[in-house]
């Protein structure tokens, strides 16, 4: 575990991977060594395995707010909006404030359109994060898709005048 963490911090993944192969096989519940291994395969761009171990995590009883949180992130790039909700929800129940949960949550109402919703949380979290040029393109996206066209470009147009819209906003 401790070689693992070592090459883990110096980005040798692969070899970090083998050594939380080797300590969960000698200790199959080792909790932090699962976590590890799920976030070398989340950064590895294979969230199919870095889900089964997440949800391993969860249903042993091990999940905690990150661990929700990640899974919800690998759920969400496997397009499983639905699932990915529950995860980030359960999530925001353990860590309310975290804006990355409440971003992860607003995405998977869009995969599912609920538009609604994501204007009420989009409008939310940007009480606390008014600047966040992700938040102004959601709402945008949002209204877009309610067919409020005079909406979106206000969400544009304020993102604009706080000076968080980038080029590729504005564009599209």
């Amino acid at each position: 575990f401790a070689l693992g963490n070592f090459l883990y911090q110096a980005e040798r993944l692969d070899e970090a991977e083998q050594a939380y192969l080797f300590a969960v096989a000698k200790m199959p519940t080792f909790r932090r060594a699962l976590n590890n291994l799920a976030r070398i395969y989340f950064v590895q761009e294979k969230p199919r395995k870095a889900m089964n171990v997440f949800q391993g995590l969860v249903r042993a009883g091990q999940g905690d707010a990150q661990t929700l949180l990640l899974l919800g992130h690998c759920l969400l790039l496997l397009d499983k909006p639905v699932q990915a909700e529950g995860a980030y929800r359960q999530s925001l129940v353990l860590e309310p404030d975290d804006a990355d949960a409440m971003r992860g949550l607003i995405k998977t109402l869009i995969g599912q359109q609920r538009n609604a919703e994501v204007l009420a949380l989009t409008k939310t979290l940007q009480t606390e994060l008014p600047c966040d040029a992700e938040l102004w393109n959601l709402r945008a996206n949002a209204h877009l898709s309610l067919h409020q066209h005079a909406e979106a470009v206000t969400s544009l147009e304020s993102a604009r005048l706080l000076g968080c819209a980038t080029p590729r906003m504005l564009v599209s």
